[in-house]
């Protein structure tokens, strides 16, 4: 099968279950914590990740700040959302 690098933010449920998903289909997991990654030094990977998509489509809507209005994705042009 595939090897997968999976960044995960740990605790995430969702994560597990996603992990458990993959690795039950036989891929080999090389997992990453997202929280610990050096961004700051590697926007240019960072950018990488999101393709062609709009900014507003980076995001977790379901991440606390965007719930609670800290965060307005639609309001974010790159540099902002990379920073």
């Amino acid at each position: 099968m595939a090897t997968v690098h999976f960044y995960e933010k740990p605790g995430c449920l969702n994560n597990t279950r996603q992990k458990q998903l993959l690795s039950a289909a036989g891929h080999l997991l090389v997992v990453y914590d997202l929280l610990q990654q050096p961004w700051a030094k590697q926007q240019a990977k960072l950018r990488s990740f999101f393709g062609d998509k709009p900014v507003a489509e980076w995001f977790n809507r379901s991440a606390p700040a965007i719930k609670q209005g800290l965060i307005d994705p639609e309001m974010l042009d790159e540099d902002q959302a990379i920073a």
